[in-house]
C-alpha cells in the first residue's frame, strides 16, 4: 500500500520497502493522518512527516514515545512501545 506516501503531485505509485510499509501501517493504525500530512496528503495541524527525508530511528522513537519533550505544546499522544497497549 502506498496511499499516503504517494504524493498528490506525483502520479506514479510509490514502491515501499518492508520497513516503510510497516511505518505506513502504524501511521494509519494510529490515525496520525488526522493531524500529520505526508507529501501533501493527510492533516495540516502537525508537521508534514515527509519533509526532511529519512530520520534516525532512535530520534524518531524518542519523539513518538515522548512528544512533549521536544515540543511542550504538542497535543500528540505518546505512542506505546510495540507490544504494549
Amino acid at each position: 500500500s502506498s496511499r499516503l506516501l504517494a504524493s498528490r503531485r506525483r502520479t506514479k505509485p510509490v514502491t515501499l520497502t518492508s520497513e516503510q510499509a510497516r511505518g505506513e501501517k502504524v501511521f494509519l493504525d494510529l490515525r496520525c493522518q488526522s493531524c500529520h500530512g505526508i507529501n501533501g496528503g493527510g492533516g495540516m495541524e502537525g508537521a508534514d512527516l515527509a519533509e526532511g527525508g529519512p530520520r534516525q530511528p532512535e530520534a524518531t522513537t524518542e519523539k513518538l514515545r515522548f512528544p512533549t519533550k521536544s515540543n511542550l505544546r504538542s497535543i500528540m499522544p505518546p505512542v506505546p512501545a510495540r507490544g504494549n497497549p
